[in-house]
């Protein structure tokens, strides 16, 4: 009997190690638990991956399937976000204001806004104002994409847009 309760000891202390080794490289991969979602989002971010999940099920690729991208989110409440395909066609004579078919394809591969925001640590989202945007129906309106850090250094944002839903990935840059 005494070998079993041994035996049972040494596997209970086991559990509890890989169970604290966990919950510790968790916390790590967070980042600093111990600062507000708001303290641990500031900064410069990339984006890695724009996908857009139907109301039908299906997905697409609103920047196509190697998307660029930013986010900056500063200390005083201010963001700014810029994303573009990287397929995005040639505009004729290298004149930007001149009328072409191309125009389309660049207006549905790019998306840039900026405008200030707060973190509702509660809701894990960001609260945020748009002040001018490359798509005009947002201005001047408030969004609350909901937050989520998977690491310290990675980032998901994920938006409804009708009844679609929007998820965006970045990783901070260092």
């Amino acid at each position: 009997m005494r070998s079993v309760t041994g035996f049972s000891r040494a596997v209970a202390l086991s559990v509890a190690m890989i169970i604290c080794v966990s919950m510790a490289a968790t916390a790590d991969e967070l980042g600093d638990v111990s600062k507000t979602m708001r303290e641990r989002i500031i900064g410069t971010w990339t984006l890695v991956s724009a996908e857009t999940m139907n109301a039908d099920g299906s997905r697409s690729f609103p920047f196509g399937a190697a998307p660029k991208g930013i986010l900056i989110l500063t200390e005083d409440g201010h963001f700014a976000i810029i994303n573009v395909s990287s397929h995005l066609p040639s505009v004729v004579l290298n004149d930007r204001m001149g009328q072409t078919s191309s125009e389309s394809a660049i207006a549905q591969g790019s998306l840039a806004a900026f405008g200030s925001f707060k973190v509702d640590d509660f809701r894990d989202m960001l609260d945020e104002h748009i002040d001018a945007s490359t798509f005009p129906d947002e201005i001047g309106k408030n969004q609350s994409p909901l937050l989520k850090l998977i690491s310290a250094d990675e980032l998901s944002w994920t938006d409804s847009v009708g009844a679609a839903r929007i998820k965006l990935i970045f990783k901070r840059m260092s």
